[in-house]
């Protein structure tokens, strides 16, 4: 076994690599075969420890719910950044749909994280928009105008999501993305508490590695 899992008398625990050290040391470990975020309670039998952990586990530090977190909040400002950057309001794009915040496939995961901005907002544009009727290529043909007429927008639109992840985690800084709001200064905002937080840093500093590096599973 390797030095990261952790055995008790009655169960086996891995660590998670999406925890920051911390949380781990607050023994918040995740268990094998449910990959959930459990508390340790050594005073109950397995079969009621199981039911008791089911019961109290929080959905939102799981380690694919904060993969969908983390991406939803890139988007989130970059959208917003982008539609600041647009200087004519006819050429504004228009939200999307949640299909390529909530897959966290790892397959699909793997050719997201290098997919360009300008390619993720060319998907069809939410439903929500009841007044468009195209909505199929709506935002693709203003994304491909604006590329064409606008250097600096061309080089946003060019900008892969892990870059722009990188950039948003304080990471690595992207010069063309100078200006678009950082975790830092929306944490508060997005009412964010300290474990959520912290594990969000933890998974954006490794997570081009651990998506390239995990294998397929079923539980996404």
């Amino acid at each position: 076994m390797s030095e990261q899992n952790i055995i008790n008398s009655n169960y086996i625990f891995i660590k998670n690599p999406f925890l920051s050290e911390q949380n781990i040391n607050d023994n918040h470990s995740i268990r094998l075969n449910n990959n959930f975020i459990n508390q340790e309670n050594n005073n109950t039998s397995p079969e009621s420890s199981i039911r008791e952990k089911n019961k109290k586990s929080r959905p939102k530090y799981r380690e694919v719910c904060l993969r969908r977190k983390l991406k939803g909040l890139v988007l989130k400002y970059a959208f917003k950044f982008i539609k600041e950057k647009i200087k004519d309001k006819n050429d504004v794009i228009k939200k999307i749909g949640y299909a390529q915040i909530n897959n966290v496939k790892i397959e699909f995961e793997k050719e997201f994280i290098y997919k360009t901005l300008g390619d993720i907002f060319s998907v069809p544009i939410s439903t929500k928009h009841t007044t468009i009727k195209e909505k199929e290529n709506y935002n693709k043909n203003k994304i491909d105008k604006l590329k064409e007429s606008d250097f600096n927008l061309k080089n946003i639109f060019d900008v892969t999501f892990i870059l722009c992840l990188n950039h948003f985690m304080g990471i690595e800084n992207i010069k063309v993305l100078e200006g678009m709001k950082t975790f830092e200064e929306i944490k508060t905002l997005e009412k964010l508490d300290k474990m959520e937080e912290s594990n969000l840093k933890f998974i954006s500093s490794n997570y081009e590695n651990k998506i390239l590096h995990s294998m397929p599973r079923n539980i996404e």
